[in-house]
């Protein structure tokens, strides 16, 4: 029991600092326009996404080993999958895009455009990722589901919950 009570708990924490991320989350639009303050914002909410994602997966792991199926390996997979784009977008939006905003507004007029041009290429790398990692954690919490209704150690409602945001 005490590692389902650890599993669980790592799940909270890692999904409250997803949470507070995307709360906080600053704009490319409020990068530009308020560059000084923004960019500390964008770095330290994306350091605090980075952080909770191994707390997360650890999390899913425990999870996983509470369920033990196949079913819900598969579903761990995925999440590692998840985790991974998420990882990438997080890097891209909070580490790359405040660098990138800084070289744009420093530019003289004849570069301005071309850094600008690769401002908006990163916020479409990011967004491919943030894409990614919807699509496999949705998967995963389906998986999970799945698991959770066929094994019958958790709550139903939590499976029949799961199928229906996992869909």
């Amino acid at each position: 029991m005490r590692r389902d009570a650890v599993s669980g708990a790592a799940l909270i924490v890692g999904t409250v600092s997803g949470l507070v991320t995307m709360v906080l989350h600053p704009t490319g639009h409020q990068l530009m326009a308020d560059y000084d303050r923004i960019a500390q914002l964008a770095v330290a909410v994306h350091v605090l996404a980075l952080t909770g994602m191994p707390i997360t997966f650890l999390g899913a792991l425990g999870l996983t080993r509470r369920l033990s199926s196949e079913t819900a390996t598969a579903a761990l997979v995925a999440y590692g999958f998840a985790t991974v784009a998420a990882m990438a977008a997080a890097v891209a939006s909070g580490l790359i895009a405040p660098q990138v905003a800084g070289w744009t507004l420093q530019a003289g007029a004849e570069d301005r455009e071309t850094w600008h041009a690769l401002f908006r290429y990163n916020g479409a790398i990011n967004q491919g990722f943030a894409k990614v990692f919807v699509a496999a954690s949705s998967v995963a919490i389906l998986l999970w589901s799945l698991s959770i209704l066929a094994a019958r150690t958790l709550g139903r409602a939590a499976g029949i919950l799961g199928c229906v945001i996992g869909a």
